[in-house]
């Protein structure tokens, strides 16, 4: 059947479910399928809008599924908003969930995470999330500095604990495997460098066609808030 339910401000999501119970003597079986379109919901540490596609149970009564399941998450914001995501999942008839994977593009590479299982009765505290080929091009334009300009790749392994007030960064690592290029050339900028010594104009220099051949940095702080870095090499 069909259901459709108004949520919050004026949200709407549909649900389609189906189940079939069989006995045959004293043995019962139980089995069906729930599909999602458009379905948001919020949880402590993020919110999800979005949700589509179809969950196939084997065994209802244990909330077990059949093999691998996937769904397609439109919108997960903690802080850092990802779109377009794909989440590979089973569910064990165990009370928990297993994420075999979850992947969403960022800054024309990915962000994902893997093998994760959280007990229906508990909500996750971490987890590490892999960075792959982030365009450094991308990230300089998403920052909207005026005059910035960046080539390279970046890649990484971020620790994220959830705490009361959010995600959090626990020592991150973000790495460089190919050189690349960091160009500032803001007139003012320069101008003002200009005027404060020969030691910043020597930066404005520097910074007007920066090469570099290896950075490796590790990152730590609160996804919504001041996340602070330290320079390993």
């Amino acid at each position: 059947r069909d259901v459709e339910r108004s949520r919050g401000l004026g949200d709407v999501y549909k649900r389609q479910a189906d189940a079939r119970v069989n006995w045959s003597g004293a043995r019962m079986t139980s089995t069906g399928s729930i599909g999602f379109a458009d379905l948001d919901f919020g949880t402590t540490p993020a919110a999800f809008s979005g949700i589509n596609g179809t969950i196939i149970f084997d065994d209802l009564l244990e909330l077990k599924s059949k093999g691998e399941q996937t769904l397609k998450i439109g919108l997960v914001d903690a802080g850092l908003p990802l779109r377009s995501g794909d989440v590979r999942f089973d569910l064990p008839g165990n009370g928990s969930l297993n994420i075999l994977s979850a992947t969403w593009p960022l800054a024309g590479g990915t962000i994902s995470f893997r093998d994760v299982n959280i007990p229906f009765d508990n909500i996750l505290t971490s987890f590490v999330a892999t960075i792959k080929s982030l365009d450094v091009k991308e990230i300089a334009r998403s920052i909207d500095i005026e005059d910035l300009e960046a080539e390279g790749r970046l890649e990484g392994s971020v620790p994220i604990r959830i705490d009361d007030a959010g995600p959090v960064i626990d020592n991150a690592r973000i790495w460089t495997n190919t050189p690349g290029v960091l160009r500032f050339r803001s007139e003012a900028a320069v101008k003002s460098l200009k005027q404060s010594g020969e030691m910043a104009e020597l930066a404005a220099k520097a910074l007007a066609n920066f090469r570099y051949s290896d950075i490796d940095v590790s990152l730590d702080g609160p996804l919504s808030g001041a996340v602070s870095y330290t320079h390993l090499t």
